[in-house]
């Protein structure tokens, strides 16, 4: 959870979002980026690609769930759609508000 290269690698997709969005503003091109936190998924059933799924608790119900993919394409498709016609350069965290700290977390 505590790498520095995670780390700088987010904060360098996000900062890309922002030049982007900057260098695209006048051919009305939008950019924005999102951030998905831990999400529940379907294993891959290739054996090469083994996936190992962490089970997720949440210590406190303020959001006592993991996310679904279906979570990030809502997001998506907001942004996509003309009532987020305003929203440029913009990260947006779909993480059920663990980027902030909301829940407690316990991985096992």
């Amino acid at each position: 959870m505590a790498n520095p290269v995670y780390a700088y690698t987010k904060a360098g997709m996000i900062e890309m979002s922002k030049n982007m969005a900057n260098d695209y503003l006048d051919d009305r091109i939008r950019v924005n980026c999102l951030g998905p936190g831990l999400f529940a998924y379907e294993p891959i059933k290739d054996p090469v690609v083994a996936p190992n799924p962490v089970n997720l608790l949440r210590l406190s119900p303020k959001n006592a769930r993991q996310g679904v993919p279906s979570d990030m394409a809502y997001a998506g498709l907001f942004l996509v759609s003309d009532e987020a016609s305003f929203i440029s350069g913009q990260y947006i965290a779909v993480d059920g508000g663990d980027d902030v700290k909301l829940t407690d977390l316990v991985l096992d």
